[in-house]
């Protein structure tokens, strides 16, 4: 039978292709189609995982495709604090603890794109704390501090922390730190949590963290070292290649630099007290928004409006007006540890190309003592030559 059937297909197969055409007739071919091949640059130095749209493990998707942001970052880890290495594929840049408390955990975490964007963010990390969520007004409300030189969202939270990696259960009693920064292409989160009295002692330590934070490699370099400038000279102990100079005030000790600053001193007598110079480009979200981060820092929750801030008190600055703001109450703001009942002097100078804020915050008796050499100093500064 399989023989069969074999000699009859074979048979047949004749036949089928004679029939092809009408009575065995050969056609030829007259019409002929031309189909242009499109061929797409392919940009230099995109590797094959972006080119055609796959992942290998452990690589982050470019910044604004959702996935993990792939910029590295620097930092400077606070004294009493211990680096952790991120576990593989792990989407945090960088991983801290604070030696000697458990429980405590801080994170530096960059994604592609909004990440969710600000809101749900935060509205996470409160439920993470067993806190409801907020709407658009508090949000918006939030204080302003900088990261990597921007505007960032800061938070402050206490409650039963449910969101930890040790698998050891809801944490009572417990606080978070966190910043939020949105950038065009990312979007970056700074979150510190751990019991409640261990994290305020630590709040200067993570904005300390937060200021140190730079696009590259980590930072080995201490502090500054060497004696201190000698005060009241013209442009004091300004690093070489400095944006400004000054005349540093009679009494007043220069600190190491730090991140962000142009300069930054301490009153001899008044080691609580403190006071710093710093630029940003352009307008720096504006004189109101400023003014009114300002008096959020102060707690001071209600806004000034247009009219408010144009009341306020300003001094000749480098060519053009600074706005004097003059506040009492408890400091929650950036650029040193929370404290009760002090006073904050502040000077926003916006110019052409950037705006120059110094700001003093101590007990109010040193900045009454000192006010008068505080806006010593704003009259002062001047474009380095």
């Amino acid at each position: 039978m399989r023989c069969s059937r074999s000699i009859l297909l074979v048979g047949l197969l004749p036949a089928l292709l004679l029939g092809c055409g009408d009575g065995g007739e050969t056609h030829p071919i007259t019409d002929v189609r031309t189909r242009e091949t499109v061929r797409r640059a392919v940009p230099e130095g995109m590797s094959a995982a972006e080119r055609y749209g796959y992942r290998r493990r452990g690589d982050g998707a470019p910044a604004g495709h959702g996935g993990q942001a792939r910029q590295t970052f620097g930092w400077t880890t606070p004294a009493g604090w211990s680096e952790q290495t991120p576990a593989e594929g792990s989407i945090r840049k960088g991983s801290w603890t604070i030696d000697g408390v458990p429980d405590t955990d801080c994170s530096l975490v960059a994604l592609g794109g909004s990440g969710g964007g600000l809101k749900a963010n935060v509205n996470r990390w409160r439920g993470e704390m067993g806190l409801d969520p907020v709407d658009d007004a508090a949000i918006a409300a939030l204080p302003r501090r900088l990261l990597l030189g921007r505007e960032a969202a800061s938070i402050n939270l206490t409650g039963t922390f449910s969101g930890g990696r040790s698998g050891r259960g809801p944490l009572e009693n417990a606080r978070m730190l966190g910043i939020v920064l949105s950038l065009p292409q990312a979007t970056l989160f700074l979150k510190l949590t751990g019991p409640a009295a261990a994290i305020e002692a630590q709040q200067g330590a993570f904005e300390a963290l937060g200021d140190s934070i730079t696009f590259g490699a980590p930072s080995t370099a201490g502090p500054a070292k060497g004696a201190a400038p000698k005060a009241g000279a013209p442009n004091a102990g300004a690093p070489k290649g400095a944006e400004f100079a000054w005349d540093a005030p009679e009494g007043w000790e220069q600190q190491p630099a730090k991140m962000m600053r142009v300069v930054t001193f301490v009153p001899a007598d008044a080691p609580t007290a403190w006071c710093y110079v710093s630029r940003l480009g352009g307008t720096a979200g504006g004189l109101a928004m400023n003014v009114n981060r300002w008096r959020g820092e102060m707690g001071h929750r209600e806004p000034l409006d247009d009219a408010g801030v144009a009341a306020l008190e300003t001094i000749e600055m480098l060519g053009s007006k600074g706005t004097l703001l003059d506040l009492e109450g408890d400091f929650a703001g950036t650029g040193g540890p929370p404290q009760k009942a002090v006073r904050m002097l502040g000077v926003v100078c916006s110019r052409a190309s950037d705006t120059i804020f110094v700001k003093m915050v101590g007990p109010p008796d040193a900045i009454a003592k000192h006010r008068a050499a505080f806006l010593a100093l704003c009259t002062s500064l001047r474009e380095a030559r």
